[in-house]
């Protein structure tokens, strides 16, 4: 009799296991396994990208960019045209420092002031992404400071000439065209004066 009431209850207990698992559904089998790995593969690959910069690029307006650009430059120009006023040996190089400062202070001026009226509440932008040339003198004592203020602010009015000439064929604001033309039209002659220099003090 105790031998039929064990069999009784271990096929009792072996049912409830079976209907268990049943309801749990829950599919453990290979394909199902397989299936949700692709799937899974199959949602991230098509994920969209993070980041689309180039897309977020091209709506920044290029008079904004070319604004941003030109303050950071003229800031480097002024920077080094200041320390011309104490360790220049030079007073024509001294002369041309100050009216760097004072063309460049006041074009800083002109351009923020068309940056809020045209463009307000529009965050600092990246620039341009060109070369802006030296942005400071170089720390080379073993040539005279003169020389070394010359290379670098040649090198530094090239890339205020690059960036302007962009200017002149993508800016939409007439007034920033006109400001291009002028800073070129200033630069350039600057260049070719601080190049005689130059050749006629160091041999250059």
């Amino acid at each position: 009799m105790s031998r039929v009431v064990a069999t009784v209850r271990i096929g009792a207990v072996a049912s409830m296991l079976l209907i268990a698992a049943a309801c749990s559904g829950v599919d453990e089998s290979p394909d199902s396994i397989s299936g949700g790995a692709v799937a899974t593969e199959a949602s991230t690959a098509t994920a969209p990208p993070v980041h689309a910069t180039s897309e977020l690029d091209a709506e920044v307006p290029f008079d904004a960019m070319f604004i941003d650009s030109m303050v950071e430059h003229h800031r480097g120009a002024i920077a080094m045209a200041e320390r011309v006023r104490f360790e220049s040996e030079r007073p024509e190089l001294r002369a041309m420092a100050e009216e760097i400062i004072d063309a460049q202070v006041a074009e800083i001026g002109q351009l923020e002031s068309w940056r809020v009226e045209w463009y307000p509440g529009l965050m600092q932008t990246d620039g341009m992404g060109m070369a802006m040339g030296d942005m400071e003198v170089s720390g080379d004592e073993a040539v005279p400071f003169d020389q070394r203020f010359i290379g670098a602010m040649i090198a530094h009015h090239e890339g205020a000439v690059g960036m302007a000439e962009e200017a002149l064929t993508q800016a939409e604001h007439e007034e920033l065209r006109a400001l291009a033309q002028a800073i070129i039209d200033a630069q350039t002659a600057e260049i070719a004066q601080l190049e005689a220099w130059e050749a006629e003090w160091f041999g250059s």
